[in-house]
C-alpha cells in the first residue's frame, strides 16, 4: 500500500514538482520543516524555491552525504478497489479517511527519521519538510519528503534515508490500522482479501440494532421451555 522510490538530485525534484503543476495537482505543505518555512497550501513556484535553498547550501557545505537524497517519494493507495461508480458524498468520505490515514503514517516516519548535521553525525530532526500531492477526487496520493530538515539545535542537516527507509513496514502497518479504524466510524468495514487487499463491507453498529431486554428474554426462556 505504500510504494517508494527516492530521487538523487535537485533537478529531478524540480521536474517532479512541475509536472504535479502542469497535471493540475493541488500541492500541500506539511511537518514541522515546512512551518519553519512558512510554506502555504498550494503554493508552488516561490514556495518550491524557498524549500529547495537550505538544501543547496546544506549539499556545499556537508562533510559525508552517506545516505542522504533529494526527496523520497511515498505512494499511498489504499487496498480496497474503488473501479465501481461510488456516490460523490462516499467517494468523498473515503478519500479523507485514506488522506488522513496517510498523514498519521507519515507523523510517524517524522518521529523515527535522523538528520545528518555539519560534522556527518547522525541526530533527530524537530521538523521535516514534506509535500501532499494529490489530484480531485483521487485516492493514489504521493508524498514527497524532501531529503533536509530541522535537527535538534534548529539548523538544517540534511535527512538519513535509510532512516526513513527502515520505517516504511511499520508506517504501512500503521496507515492500514488508521484507515480501518476511520472507516468503521463511517460504519464501512475492511475485510481483507491477502497482505494489501481488502474490500469494503458495510457495517451494523450494535448501538443501532435493538436488543431484548432482560425481561423480554425471561420470557422467551419460558416460553421455550413450556414448549418442551
Amino acid at each position: 500500500m505504500i510504494g517508494f522510490f527516492h530521487l538523487d538530485g535537485l533537478a529531478q525534484l524540480r521536474r517532479r514538482f512541475e509536472e504535479h503543476a502542469d497535471a493540475g495537482r493541488r500541492i500541500e505543505w506539511f511537518g514541522a520543516g515546512a512551518q519553519a518555512l512558512r510554506l502555504s497550501d498550494g503554493a508552488t513556484g516561490a514556495a518550491l524555491q524557498a524549500a529547495i535553498a537550505p538544501a543547496i547550501e546544506l549539499q556545499q557545505r556537508a562533510i559525508s552525504t552517506s545516505g542522504t537524497v533529494a526527496a523520497i517519494s511515498l505512494i499511498f493507495s489504499p487496498p480496497f478497489d474503488l473501479a465501481e461508480n461510488l456516490e460523490v458524498n462516499r467517494r468523498d468520505k473515503l478519500r479523507s479517511a485514506h488522506v488522513s490515514a496517510a498523514r498519521v503514517a507519515l507523523h510517524y516516519i517524522e518521529e523515527w527519521s535522523a538528520v545528518r548535521d555539519d560534522h556527518g553525525e547522525l541526530t533527530r530532526p524537530s521538523g521535516i519538510v514534506c509535500a501532499l500531492c494529490m489530484a480531485d477526487r483521487a485516492f493514489v496520493l504521493e508524498m514527497l519528503i524532501l531529503g533536509w530538515g530541522i535537527a535538534a539545535d534548529r539548523q538544517w542537516g540534511l535527512l538519513d534515508g535509510w532512516s526513513i527507509v527502515a520505517q516504511i513496514g511499520a508506517a504501512e502497518s500503521m496507515y492500514a490500522s488508521e484507515l480501518g479504524r476511520r472507516l468503521a466510524g463511517q460504519a464501512v468495514r475492511l475485510v481483507w482479501l491477502g497482505p494489501s487487499t481488502a474490500r469494503l463491507k458495510p457495517m451494523l453498529w450494535p448501538e443501532n440494532q435493538s436488543r431484548p431486554s432482560i425481561e423480554s428474554m425471561m420470557q422467551d426462556l419460558e416460553l421455550r421451555r413450556g414448549a418442551r
